[in-house]
């Protein structure tokens, strides 16, 4: 009996030790927590920024945003929701390298709209912007997916472009 129990005990253990390295062979990535206004050459673009901060790059990286739209369903009872999708002006990107001081360029990525989001997000009654990034581990092929919610549009939108490299926070457009 006791060496049913420590053979149990044992194959726990060694479960638990196993998925621990697995979730540490998962891609690490960051996504802005408000969205970039810029002009560019008579436009004005809306920005969401996706930073690599793992140990080791990251292939197939997919971005796609969402207004979802709160319904009422089945006359009044329950409420659903609406799913309209923003076109994003590059939806993919191929790799992107582990953040450290050699390579900071390349460990991050703008996905960029030029659709008014502002003005989309006023013609929707009680919507919220929902951001879906999904990558994949250079070594193991793990895929990860982040979901980022914008609920507000008041509080979402800062002027200016993210700064270059490892930071999340805008520096002042020069355009």
């Amino acid at each position: 009996m006791n060496e049913l129990f420590m053979g149990i005990v044992g194959g726990l253990a060694s479960s638990a030790i196993f998925l621990l390295a697995l979730s540490r062979l998962r891609p690490n990535i960051k996504v802005s927590s408000h969205i970039s206004v810029g002009d560019y050459e008579g436009y004005k673009y809306y920005s969401f920024k996706v930073l690599n901060s793992g140990q080791r790059a990251v292939n197939n990286v997919r971005a796609e945003l969402y207004f979802i739209e709160h319904r009422v369903v089945n006359g009044g009872n329950g409420r659903g929701k609406k799913y309209f999708r923003v076109q994003l002006l590059q939806e993919s990107f191929v790799r992107l390298e582990p953040l450290s001081s050699q390579n900071e360029g390349i460990s991050s990525f703008e996905f960029s709209t030029k659709i008014d989001l502002p003005e989309e997000w006023r013609k929707l009654n009680e919507a919220y912007l929902m951001l879906f990034v999904t990558c994949q581990d250079d070594l193991t092929a793990f895929s990860k997916t982040v979901t980022t919610i914008y609920e507000s549009p008041i509080e979402v939108f800062k002027p200016g472009r993210f700064e270059y490299g490892k930071g999340m926070a805008d520096r002042k457009s020069t355009r």
